[in-house]
């Protein structure tokens, strides 16, 4: 349906450009997760009125509240594509974040009223009343909300959507809330026994570890996440492919929203070449990010001594001990300073967040490691944490 639609309404698709797709597919999406979601409340609303069943009625409820959540998604589309200002120079992507992040709140808000209303209901002992017409509005609302659930997941993770994934997980929620209050009703029908409130406590744990998921998936980009390892090898093999970086370090990924990524790098490069060349070489790079990876790079340029044997070999002894202490450790920016009697070298150690040993500890048996090595020389290291 979702293709379909888009082809009715998504108007001059070969002249769009693919930021503008993107948010005209999310439009679309929005407003028919609107539409289905009243139908399926003025349904519900409907057969309650003859079924007395507390689980359709929290049901259509539920159904009520996604309609909202749709809005909210629409007006989080809405901010999240307006251009930077002033205010906000790298825009206003994270509103989207900031949409999943409500409607995870709203996912644990019907989960706490369902489960309110299950409990009043088993204490109450209030049967559900059996009707032909209730059990087929259930069977094509269970339809409707995976066919949604469907449709969000797949445009969810197609489009990079934080909302949409957080509503595909609502979803599946109402599709086992309306399932729970089907069988309730069939199983009070035939037996003696009253399930209605235990099914609805069943459901509002369900939506209960669902909204919890959603809220922490959430608030991982806007705390600021580690990159996937996936797109850090994107960037890797960008960058190296060319002859002349001869290593790279210190990548940073700022995620500003989907489609408004910045990164930044330090590129090592050999001190002798020529900097004109190096540059088209460096802007060339950061354009080919930009194109394949639909982000803004940033590169900064460290010279090393690429063709300078002493250091070469220096450089080999060094990270050897480094590897000998730890294979968890990595340096990099590796300079050295000939004095009359000692030797100054500058670099920095990779010690990752969760290392074992205290970064002072670490610190001052490195350098007893290299001047074991040859006491004329003077280490200069500094501890960086792994930032992607």
């Amino acid at each position: 349906m979702i293709k379909l639609l888009s082809q009715i309404f998504i108007k001059n698709r070969q002249n769009i450009s693919q930021r503008n797709m993107r948010l005209s597919y999310l439009k679309l999406i929005g407003f028919c997760g609107i539409a289905l979601n009243i139908l399926l409340f003025a349904a519900k609303l409907m057969i309650n009125t003859k079924s007395n069943s507390i689980s359709i009625f929290a049901d259509a409820l539920n159904n009520l509240s996604d309609a909202a959540s749709s809005i909210l998604i629409l007006i989080g589309f809405k901010v999240a594509s307006k251009k930077p200002d002033k205010a906000h120079p790298f825009g206003h992507g994270r509103m989207e974040y900031v949409s999943a992040l409500i409607i995870a709140f709203f996912i644990l808000l019907m989960a706490f009223k369902l489960a309110t209303s299950s409990i009043e209901k088993l204490f109450l002992n209030i049967a559900a009343e059996f009707s032909y017409i209730s059990v087929i509005v259930l069977i094509a609302s269970i339809a409707i909300k995976l066919y949604m659930y469907s449709y969000s997941k797949h445009y969810g993770k197609l489009l990079s959507s934080a909302s949409l994934k957080a509503s595909s997980i609502d979803c599946l929620g109402d599709s086992l809330a309306t399932l729970g209050a089907l069988i309730s009703i069939i199983i009070s029908n035939l037996t003696d026994l009253n399930l209605d409130g235990f099914f609805g406590l069943l459901i509002a744990g369900f939506l209960t570890y669902s909204g919890i998921k959603t809220l922490m998936d959430t608030i991982k980009p806007l705390l600021g996440q580690a990159p996937s390892l996936e797109f850090v090898q994107k960037i890797t093999d960008i960058v190296m492919s060319h002859d002349d970086i001869k290593g790279m370090h210190d990548l940073i990924v700022h995620d500003y929203g989907p489609g408004k990524v910045m990164i930044s790098l330090h590129a090592e490069v050999a001190k002798n070449k020529d900097l004109i060349a190096i540059h088209d070489c460096i802007d060339s790079i950061e354009q080919r990010i930009s194109d394949e990876l639909d982000c803004t790079a940033v590169i900064h340029m460290d010279p090393v001594d690429a063709d300078d044997s002493v250091v070469n070999e220096l450089k080999k002894s060094i990270t050897q001990i480094v590897k000998n202490y730890s294979k968890n450790l990595s340096i990099h920016d590796f300079q050295i300073k000939k004095g009359t009697n000692h030797t100054n070298i500058t670099f920095d150690v990779i010690v990752p967040f969760d290392f074992e040993i205290p970064d002072d500890r670490v610190l001052n048996e490195l350098r007893e490691a290299i001047q074991k090595l040859d006491p004329t020389l003077i280490p200069l290291i500094r501890i960086e944490h792994p930032l992607s």
